[in-house]
């Protein structure tokens, strides 16, 4: 049989503030606007995993599986504030933007993706109007 790729979504509520430690007060107002105040999203999550699919089941992916840890990573971000969680965050060298919530949940996700099965993409929205996707298309 051959491949088949299965998306998965899911959803998380966290906040997040953007500001430049280093930076002026001026500086970061300038680059971030009202955004350096903490403020609210409803996250959506997509991920795309491709594998064979089993002949007996269908299946590329065990879902009980894939669910149980997505639901962990995600689970650890819901209700948190994300400069206090994600690590590149917290150590001040990025902004706790899509980009950088994708490509988290990538390195945690891919690894655990069981089966023969691997993760091609996570898609990290904080709206209908901007997302981001790890890794980027070309």
């Amino acid at each position: 049989m051959s491949d088949a790729t299965l998306e998965r979504t899911v959803h998380f509520h966290a906040a997040h503030r953007y500001s430049v430690d280093g930076w002026s007060e001026e500086e970061n107002e300038r680059a971030f606007g009202d955004l350096r105040e903490l403020h609210w999203h409803g996250y959506s999550v997509t991920i795309w995993v491709t594998g064979p699919m089993d002949p007996a089941t269908g299946f590329c992916v065990d879902l009980v599986a894939l669910d149980e840890r997505l639901g962990e990573i995600v689970g650890s971000l819901n209700e948190r504030v994300l400069n206090d969680v994600l690590p590149d965050v917290v150590v001040g060298r990025l902004q706790p933007s899509c980009e950088v919530i994708a490509r988290w949940i990538h390195g945690e996700l891919a690894p655990a993706i069981p089966g023969e099965a691997e993760l091609v993409r996570v898609r990290v929205a904080e709206s209908k109007e901007l997302a981001a996707i790890w890794p980027g298309i070309r």
